[in-house]
């Protein structure tokens, strides 16, 4: 029943919409609008995580649409066209530039060149028009490169099935072939295409780290038309260096110099790395530092050169890493991290180190840093010369800023996407299956409140998670990495994606939380590369047809 509040909420919302809609006509325009897109096939959602700097597979990911463009090539020309033509098609979409080259190189008659031009406008035009049927008229308009809006809108709306209408069709194509701007129009329909097979994409997670392309990664983002990021560990951990985190700085630059990824930092975002090679040079300069060597070293071209180089730096920086880790766990006894503190467990004089009362010889004897200081997780002045250095350039590499402003303008903690849960973490729960208080800054934080991420009052990036319902992933099944997904609360997702390790008592505290009955089709599904059906994982989809939602936080 329809209270007087409720009314006269109506009509201050009705109120607003005849700002936008003064007049019956107007309104009953955008209902039929909004009704037709409705009745519209959903388009595309891409979701990749874990990119790890991979800028190279990345970016041909994007291009073929994780195959996508392959489908549809079958759907359009089926058996009526030779799956050599169908590779050189895709090629063609993919990398147009690249592709024109080629053919240039291999059509020699510039009337086989020109009859290639024709066949080839043809085709794509057709891929174009196909993955048009998704979008309304006016969207797709939007997408059209400027240069070549009239042209492209006449080839994708025209129908050359009419016979009246043929000559029509083929004069374009005609005309573009013979003022010489077929490879632009080509280039321009493939963009499009690009633009048109993927409607939005999701970022789940860890751009950042292990590989040399992310800042290549972050530029193309930067360009993209329509996407979101949920930020994974690795990511806050570069947010937080970008903002001049000592100990992010320390764990960026150690886990870079580990993987050999220093183009990220040098030639990516131009983070002088010298005073830190100068340290290391001072400090280790005679030390071997077998046991620091990067990942892989003895494969990789790049390091035959400088490898003792960079295991110096992984070494030093990782003893500074390590004193900065342990200040921050001083400071912060409610992390109950106190297991984590080692340096003080170190007899230098004898080369061991004590826990729980046992002597472990160390394998590495040779650490002269700590030998300078009477609190071992101080750091030494070049040390602290050096960090201050290094936190000068990460703060002003005015990429590396851009970077962390597009993260924060486009990124969050969590996504909910047609009611589906998305979001790249792990969170503490009770056997209950309810949220577990933390400790945070000093207040218990737990599932009511909301999602933020900053700086705490020690300079420690703090991330505070709102979300109702969660289960933890600690597995690295099949060898994929860590992936993280959960359930959110009631007034956030009804039905969406659960993947987690959990007991199957656990699971009565879960599908409460979806409403799910029967009838929604709860689901084993195949998710990541392979079926997750092991011991203590299991993985629930509950399907409903629904109109799409989106939701950020």
């Amino acid at each position: 029943m329809c209270t007087l509040d409720d009314a006269k909420d109506d009509k201050r919302y009705l109120e607003l919409l005849a700002d936008k809609f003064p007049t019956v006509s107007s309104a009953a325009t955008e209902i039929i609008n909004l009704e037709a897109i409705l009745s519209l096939p959903k388009g595309t959602e891409h979701f990749l995580s874990d990119l790890h700097g991979e800028a190279t597979a990345f970016t041909h990911v994007l291009k073929n649409a994780s195959g996508q463009i392959r489908r549809k090539v079958d759907d359009i020309f089926g058996m009526s066209m030779r799956e050599a033509d169908k590779r050189e098609l895709c090629a063609l979409i993919y990398y147009p530039e690249e592709k024109l080259a080629l053919i240039k190189e291999q059509e020699t008659e510039p009337v086989d060149l020109d009859d290639w031009y024709r066949m080839s406008l043809h085709q794509v035009v057709e891929v174009a028009r196909f993955v048009t049927v998704k979008y309304t008229r006016s969207k797709v308009r939007k997408m059209i490169p400027k240069d070549f809006a009239y042209v492209i809108e006449e080839l994708l709306f025209e129908s050359k099935s009419e016979s009246d209408r043929q000559d029509y069709y083929n004069a374009i194509i005609n005309a573009i072939v013979e003022i010489g701007r077929s490879e632009a129009l080509i280039i321009a329909i493939c963009n499009l295409i690009h633009r048109l097979i993927i409607d939005k994409l999701h970022i789940v997670g860890d751009i950042f780290d292990r590989g040399p392309g992310a800042a290549k990664i972050m530029t193309l983002l930067s360009n993209y038309h329509n996407f979101d990021i949920q930020w994974g560990n690795h990511d806050i951990e570069w947010m937080g260096a970008a903002a001049g985190n000592l100990a992010l700085i320390a764990s960026v630059l150690r886990i870079s110099i580990r993987y050999a990824n220093v183009e990220t930092l040098e030639e990516g975002y131009g983070i002088n790395l010298l005073p830190l090679a100068n340290l290391a040079f001072e400090v280790y300069g005679e030390d071997p530092c077998e046991l620091w060597q990067t990942k892989d070293f003895e494969n990789n071209p790049r390091l035959k050169r400088s490898a003792q180089l960079m295991a110096k730096m992984h070494k030093a920086i990782s003893i500074i890493e390590f004193k900065l880790c342990g200040q921050i766990i001083k400071r912060h006894p409610e992390y109950k991290m106190d297991d984590r503190l080692m340096l003080h467990l170190i007899d230098l004089e004898k080369g061991t180190i004590t826990i729980e009362g046992k002597e472990y010889e160390l394998l590495d004897k040779h650490l002269p840093s700590l030998k300078t200081q009477a609190d071992p997780y101080e750091l030494c002045q070049r040390e602290q010369e050096v960090m201050d250095q290094l936190a000068h350039s990460f703060r002003h590499s005015e990429r590396l800023q851009a970077h962390l402003r597009l993260l924060l303008q486009k990124g969050s903690l969590f996504t909910v996407s047609n009611n589906i849960l998305m979001f790249h973490a792990a969170i503490p729960m009770n056997e209950d299956g309810t949220f577990e208080e933390v400790l945070v800054d000093g207040e218990m934080q737990c599932h009511h409140t909301v999602g933020t991420i900053g700086l705490g009052k020690s300079g420690v990036v703090v991330a505070r998670l709102g979300i109702g319902m969660a289960i933890p992933v600690e597995t690295r099944a099949g060898g994929l990495g860590d992936r993280h997904l959960a359930i959110g609360s009631d007034h956030q997702v009804q039905r969406g994606v659960a993947v987690a390790p959990c007991t199957r008592g656990a699971m009565k505290h879960i599908l409460p939380r979806l409403g799910a009955r029967q009838e929604d089709g709860i689901a084993v599904v195949v998710t990541l590369r392979k079926l997750v059906l092991q011991h203590r994982k299991l993985v629930v989809t509950v399907i409903r047809r629904q109109c799409s939602h989106c939701q950020r936080h």
